[in-house]
């Protein structure tokens, strides 16, 4: 997730393409770097001004001015600025992450020692110039990007629990997740599926209970602000709707299954 909008698939791919960039910069130079843990809420920007930063695990918003451009987590790699940025730039942590920082300038003798590892991080700049192009180009679409939550769940964690009532519905941002109802197991929730949207728009009880079964990183939408976000995510009600649809085919299938004759 680069942005709280929908974003067009040739940007996820670009995304893709950048991060594999990264990780093999980060094979040829990790041995220069410090890992360390950053705190929840800290700027990355104040407290290590002149490092490249490569995210092993962490989630961060990065602001201009107080608007938000976008997200950074694993995989991406954050350049310190070459040059004082016009208008107050912030890198805020949203929980704890682990990074990886390499001097800035350990990091350019690095890249004049290897022609190929300056091709690979040519062509990562490339990828990211044409990333920030398109995230300007929706941020002039959408006037605001609503305030939302995120969460993180420990593998085991409880995310939704049978029988309470909906107040939120929820997106897998990262993980894996199992779905039970009386603790019998009926299905899974991978990344980028939305759940909990039946007993949301509904507004009764929970029929099913949701537990990561890999540590799960998930967006959270009460209904305050889920009016705003159809708005600046008009795709995301009908990505809604295809999954109502098949829950309920996939409902249907099992009771015709368990009440037709066996022979």
């Amino acid at each position: 997730m680069l942005v709280p909008l929908d974003t067009p698939e040739y940007l996820d791919r670009l995304r893709e393409q950048s991060q594999r960039l990264v990780h093999e910069l980060l094979a040829a130079m990790q041995s220069y770097g410090h890992t360390q843990r950053i705190r929840a809420n800290v700027d990355l920007l104040t407290i290590a001004p002149h490092g490249h930063h490569f995210i092993v695990e962490g989630f961060f918003r990065t602001f201009h001015d107080g608007k938000m451009i976008r997200f950074y987590s694993n995989g991406d790699l954050v350049l310190a600025p070459s040059v004082p940025a016009a208008g107050v730039q912030l890198m805020i942590s949203e929980f704890a992450a682990d990074i990886v920082t390499i001097d800035a300038t350990q990091f350019t003798h690095t890249l004049a020692a290897s022609p190929a590892l300056t091709k690979t991080f040519y062509d990562f700049c490339a990828h990211e110039h044409c990333i920030m192009q398109s995230l300007c180009a929706l941020s002039c679409l959408h006037e605001g990007q609503d305030e939302f939550a995120l969460r993180r769940f420990a593998a085991g964690d409880i995310i939704i629990a049978e029988a309470t009532p909906a107040l939120e519905i929820f997106l897998l941002v990262s993980g894996t997740a199992t779905v039970s109802v009386n603790d019998q197991p009926i299905g899974t929730i991978q990344t980028d599926e939305i759940f909990g949207e039946m007993s949301f728009l509904t507004e009764s009880p929970r029929t099913a209970t949701v537990r990561a079964a890999t540590p799960c990183l998930v967006q959270v939408i009460d209904r305050a602000h889920f009016e705003a976000l159809i708005r600046q995510r008009p795709h995301m009600m009908m990505h809604i709707a295809k999954t109502l649809a098949q829950r309920l085919k996939d409902r249907s299938t099992t009771q015709n299954a368990a009440i037709s004759p066996t022979g």
